[in-house]
């Protein structure tokens, strides 16, 4: 590339955004590893596998577990 020349923002793709806060996104809740095809989701949260979900279930508070019922029964379907 020759000095001086940048991209127009309609040519920048999504692999070109790749900051640290992008790639922190793709990792699982729990343990931190990578995410694969199939992820489980619990309120905005991500796991690679069942058993991580679970256990983050099993960690939280009666209170904490209340709280998230009434926010899904208020989300919009």
């Amino acid at each position: 590339m020759r000095a001086g020349f940048t991209i127009p923002p309609s040519r920048v793709t999504p692999s070109l955004l790749q900051t640290p806060e992008a790639i922190v996104q793709h990792r699982c809740d729990y343990c931190g590893g990578h995410l694969g095809l199939i992820v489980d989701r619990y309120y905005r949260m991500r796991f690679c596998c069942k058993a991580h979900m679970s256990a983050y279930k099993q960690r939280l508070t009666i209170e904490t577990r209340a709280k998230i019922r009434q926010l899904e029964l208020l989300a919009p379907t």
